[in-house]
């Protein structure tokens, strides 16, 4: 692949422009990367999942779309607080394995985190281009329950060494940890581990309505607004359990493997999904998320 000029991507949909077979390429790991887009450490940080999946097959939410689509706005916002480039987690859902841009319009992502370098595909880590600064170091916060752990390695390699643990009561907290926590605020990665978490926001993603809307969770102190506000300026695809990833979009049975025709980009340009219309929690301008 050294000597590899051009990849030229081909699919069976056609995709709109250029860029979408960027997105093909990248998460296909035939992309040759540009201007560091490999590098690791040397003040390239990143913030992912802990084993890049998130998994509906716990007991905690089994099959909860909503669930997915909560974990992936934290992720959103915790890239966004932390000035992190954030890493996609695969979503297994259904027996098989699926893409964040099947939820969520990854465009809708940039306008949050600032641009297409603001976020890395799926594959990224296991790419053979990653280039890891010898400076490198790795961090890891896992959320489980009113208790938050952060274990470090002191080499991007080395073994896991527990560092200390927190109290956390309510999601705010957990964010100040993640900004303060000197072993996750220095470290090159940071993987966070959200298997056991609950994500209330998920009560946000309702099953049926005209709209969906924050506004009773966030005036009662259960969702955060810059959560709420988050969702609210993602475009997302899936509405409802089961539907978008056991069908593929002409209703066939659901192909195994990256789809360009399954993104959420191209089901709402070509109209197979709905916009789904979302209130705004609190009118008025919010300087964490619009500056």
């Amino acid at each position: 692949m050294a000597a590899t000029r051009a990849v030229h991507v081909l699919t069976t949909i056609p995709l709109t422009d250029a860029r979408g077979k960027t997105d093909v390429a990248r998460e296909l790991m035939l992309w040759p990367g540009a201007r560091d887009y490999y590098r690791v450490g040397a003040g390239h940080r990143y913030l992912a999942v802990r084993g890049g999946v998130l998994s509906t097959s716990s007991p905690h939410h089994f099959h909860e779309w909503r669930w997915v689509n909560a974990a992936l706005t934290e992720l959103v916002w915790l890239a966004r607080l932390t000035g992190r480039v954030l890493v996609w987690p695969r979503i297994f859902d259904f027996q098989q394995y699926h893409h964040a841009a099947d939820h969520v319009d990854l465009r809708s992502v940039e306008d949050v985190l600032g641009g297409w370098r603001s976020w890395r595909e799926s594959t990224f880590f296991a790419n053979p281009r990653l280039d890891v600064a010898s400076d490198a170091t790795y961090a890891s916060l896992a959320l489980r329950g009113s208790r938050a752990t952060v274990t470090r390695r002191n080499h991007f390699d080395g073994p896991p060494v527990h560092a200390r643990s927190y109290v956390v009561k309510k999601p705010v907290d957990a964010w100040a940890v993640a900004l303060a926590d000197p072993d996750l605020r220095d470290a090159s990665v940071v993987t966070v581990d959200v298997d056991a978490a609950a994500f209330p926001l998920a009560d946000c993603f309702h099953m049926r309505g005209a709209s969906w809307s924050c506004a009773s969770s966030v005036s009662a102190g259960r969702v955060p607004r810059e959560l709420a506000l988050v969702q609210a300026k993602l475009n997302w695809c899936r509405q409802k359990l089961g539907f978008d990833h056991a069908k593929a979009p002409n209703g066939d049975a659901a192909p195994v493997g990256y789809q360009p025709s399954k993104t959420c980009a191209v089901r709402l340009a070509t109209g197979l999904v709905r916009k789904a219309p979302i209130a705004l929690p609190v009118p008025g301008r919010n300087s964490v998320i619009d500056s």
